[in-house]
């Protein structure tokens, strides 16, 4: 079987639903001669007959055929949400590196808290020391590093890095 056109496809759910050629031709702006071509070509590369003409009737493989339709149909209206949601900046991917200590206390909740306001972006965790998590962001390798900064374990990360103080967490000797 050669390539399988989504426009082939296209037309033959329109055929079946309206159940002529005519029908489907005024729907899609061809000719009905255009269609009988678009499912010639079909037939020709499914290597089978996807319809009996008459009565419109389709057949196993237009059944097979119907059915990738349907999912194209569904992938497409799946990736042209998801691009309005990352247009919109409600989706997209995020690289997270975070210390251990974060890593497992307080980043599950907040990606709970993330997941829940926004469910089309995705979140991959690492777990990194603060230096680490500075030259993977650095490198394009990850988006963003929680770390932590104490007097007495000076690990400053880049001047060309951004900071935000998310918490203050004392410590106790």
């Amino acid at each position: 079987m050669h390539g399988l056109d989504p426009r082939l496809l296209a037309t033959l759910e329109a055929v079946v639903r309206h159940g002529s050629f005519s029908a489907a031709a005024r729907e899609l702006g061809y000719s009905p001669p255009a269609v009988s071509q678009q499912i010639a070509e079909l037939e020709r590369r499914a290597g089978l007959r996807v319809l009996e003409r008459r009565p419109v009737r389709v057949t196993p493989a237009g059944e097979v055929l119907l059915g990738a339709e349907q999912g194209v149909r569904s992938a497409l209206a799946a990736a042209s949400a998801e691009l309005g949601a990352m247009r919109a900046g409600t989706a997209g991917r995020i690289r997270l590196g975070a210390f251990a200590s974060a890593a497992t206390g307080i980043v599950p909740q907040a990606l709970a808290r993330l997941q829940a306001a926004y469910p089309h972006v995705q979140v991959s965790l690492s777990q990194l020391e603060p230096e680490a998590g500075y030259n993977r962001i650095k490198r394009g390798d990850m988006d963003l590093a929680l770390s932590y900064d104490y007097d007495f374990i000076p690990v400053p990360p880049p001047r060309t890095l951004r900071r935000t103080l998310v918490a203050r967490d004392p410590v106790v000797a």
